[in-house]
């Protein structure tokens, strides 16, 4: 499966997060550090508002899916609306591979359809999702596989 990423700024903050993950910071702090690298001094503060992509980020690593990251990081992210939006998401690529190269049809799976009454718009949790496997860093189980069987997109 390829999946193509543009490099836009919750490209740049996400890889930046990993970064600073894989080098012992705890994931929703590593977040905060790519807004802080990837945005002005004058926006900063504005995106440190939008907290949807860094637990969808956050949860991913404390669930230990997340190469070069350890598991139980990032307890503050269970139970967060983009948290369980995300790991939806990562569920539906388990059975259907595909969505990764239809984003648009996999947030209508995730976040419903606008207008209807539980449509939730989203806020970059796909994105992160799909460029952690776009960049292999996102581990994942196939459902028929043994618990230690992990595989990655790739």
């Amino acid at each position: 499966m390829q999946i193509i990423a543009r490099e836009g700024k919750i490209e740049r903050v996400t890889l930046s997060a990993l970064h600073h993950t894989r080098h012992g910071v705890r994931p929703d702090l590593a977040w905060v550090e790519g807004i802080r690298e990837v945005y002005s001094a004058d926006r900063t503060k504005s995106q440190l508002q939008h907290t949807c992509p860094k637990w969808a980020f956050s949860i991913l690593c404390h669930r230990g899916l997340v190469a070069g990251v350890a598991a139980a990081s990032c307890p503050a992210a269970e139970g967060k609306r983009s948290a369980d939006f995300v790991l939806s998401a990562r569920e539906m690529l388990l059975s259907d591979q595909t969505l990764a190269n239809r984003k648009q049809d996999l947030k209508r799976r995730v976040f419903g359809l606008q207008g209807n009454p539980d449509y939730r718009s989203p806020n970059h949790e796909i994105e992160v999702l799909l460029l952690l496997i776009g960049v292999g860093a996102l581990q994942i189980q196939s459902a028929g596989k043994a618990r230690n069987g992990e595989i990655t997109f790739a």
